[in-house]
């Protein structure tokens, strides 16, 4: 009888995580605390985003894998409605029903591709963690090589975050993740607050990624490089 093959025992262990992840993180997501009006709960939100990569990956396991050059041209297509999105809704007057109705319909689109995008930057990344050696091995699985944890990417707008320092010398003090979208007027007055007492200074910014698990990266009017050159890091602002 023929031993089982790494990439058995790879399946194996993938069908292991897709389990976990779908029975716990519902679960457990239940029983984080919802965040505040305007701040962001960085634990409910990994754990309501952790399996949709394994979702698409079950999904994916019979279907045909693109080829590269059907890759790059995905890319592209979403990078394309990505800037047109953006032309179409920036400045559009909000009764304009026509700008609105084109940049529901390319929205929809992007959507339809971006599961397949974000899997094509994944394992894109992957193959280059492999290549410098930044794989390994798991527990009971000594044959098969994984790059752990798993790179994941979630294409998202990213948090704000209000950064708070001290008045009488540079010294960054707090960071606090915001939701995303917050608006000016919300942003001004959380500032305000932390400086009513004169010893503070804060500053409510906008960033490009987070470190969270899934990787969030805000892919709109971000080039490719800079997506990939995001992706690992913990904040780009």
């Amino acid at each position: 009888m023929r031993a089982p093959t790494p990439r058995l025992h790879g399946w194996v262990l993938a069908g292991l995580v897709v389990a976990v992840c779908l029975g716990g993180s519902g679960a457990i997501s239940l029983a984080v605390d919802l965040p505040a009006r305007d701040e962001f709960n960085v634990a409910r939100w990994e754990l309501q985003h952790v399996p949709n990569k394994w979702l698409y990956l079950a999904g994916r396991v019979f279907g045909r894998g693109l080829s590269r050059s059907e890759e790059d041209e995905r890319i592209a297509r979403y990078l394309l409605l990505t800037a047109r999105i953006a032309e179409v809704e920036n400045g559009a007057a909000a009764d304009d029903e026509p700008r609105r109705r084109e940049g529901a319909r390319l929205r929809s689109e992007r959507e339809a591709i971006e599961n397949d995008v974000e899997a094509i930057v994944e394992g894109r990344l992957t193959a280059v963690l492999e290549e410098v050696g930044l794989d390994s091995s798991l527990p009971l699985f000594p044959d098969a090589r994984w790059v752990f944890p798993p790179v994941d990417v979630e294409f998202d707008q990213p948090p704000a975050v209000l950064a708070v320092s001290r008045r009488d010398r540079i010294e960054l003090v707090d960071r606090q993740p915001l939701r995303p979208g917050l608006a000016l007027d919300a942003a001004v007055a959380r500032e305000q607050a932390v400086e009513q007492e004169g010893t503070l200074s804060a500053l409510v910014v906008r960033i490009r990624g987070a470190a969270t698990y899934p990787s969030i990266v805000a892919a709109e009017g971000t080039p490719l490089a800079r997506v990939t050159s995001t992706t690992p890091s913990s904040e780009s602002s």
